[in-house]
């Protein structure tokens, strides 16, 4: 397995903080040993890109009240899953996730709106290993939540 990974965490300007990142892993088989799989192919389970991003932003509204915001991207490029045929793995596609939160805080309070899955992309997470078998054309698989949009109020003590 080959691989790089780089991170950046950076405050542009007061009250703003921003991290990227990106990583790039290049896993393959290079000794069959007991793998149903000949030597080249990919590490199943292993994406070959990966990254992500994000935006906070803090600000004073009044001298009790603040705005606390951010937003989150994060892709998992494409990889391959061999749960429920090894000899044959599927390939299991990119997948992109946005999330968002903006709260009002007061004190120890914050309530605020909250959007996970924004664009309700839908990703196969990984096959079911069920007792049962699959049906041709329906796969049986793990998939992330969908677009999940509330509110929620925290406490901090």
């Amino acid at each position: 397995s080959k691989g790089a990974e780089l991170e950046v965490h950076a405050r542009p300007v007061d009250r703003l903080d921003v991290s990227l990142g990106l990583g790039y892993q290049d896993a393959k088989i290079t000794d069959q040993g007991e793998s149903p799989l000949p030597v080249g192919s990919p590490v199943l389970q292993v994406p070959d890109w990966t990254g992500n991003g994000s935006l906070s932003y803090t600000a004073p509204l009044t001298a009790s009240w603040s705005l606390v915001s951010g937003a989150d991207y994060s892709y998992v490029g494409r990889s391959f899953s061999g749960n429920n045929n090894p000899t044959e793995p599927r390939e299991r596609g990119a997948y992109r996730l946005i999330d968002a939160r903006f709260a009002l805080a007061h004190g120890p309070l914050e309530i605020a709106l909250v959007g996970k899955n924004l664009a309700n992309e839908v990703a196969n997470l990984g096959d079911s290993r069920s007792i049962a078998a699959e049906v041709p054309g329906r796969p049986r698989l793990f998939v992330n939540q969908p677009r999940t949009v509330g509110i929620e109020v925290r406490s901090h003590f």
